[in-house]
């Protein structure tokens, strides 16, 4: 079998007909859900990268740290 024979009998599965429930996959997939993308999401929030795609943005306290990298970390 060549690598293009393999690739033509692969067939795409939706994402909904897909579950994670071994004992080592799904509460890592759980943690992450209910803790870790929260809390993210809220790091996020509080020092203003998701603020700062809003186009009246102003920086609430001035700081001498430059994130130059802070408008890629909410993608």
């Amino acid at each position: 079998m060549t690598t293009e024979t393999a690739k033509r009998q692969l067939t795409p599965v939706p994402f909904t007909q897909v579950t994670l429930d071994d004992p080592f996959w799904a509460p890592r997939q759980e943690i992450n859900r209910r803790v870790s993308i929260p809390h993210m999401y809220q790091m996020l929030i509080d020092t203003g990268r998701i603020g700062a795609f809003d186009l009246a943005f102003e920086r609430p306290v001035p700081s001498s740290i430059v994130l130059i990298f802070g408008d890629s970390d909410p993608a």
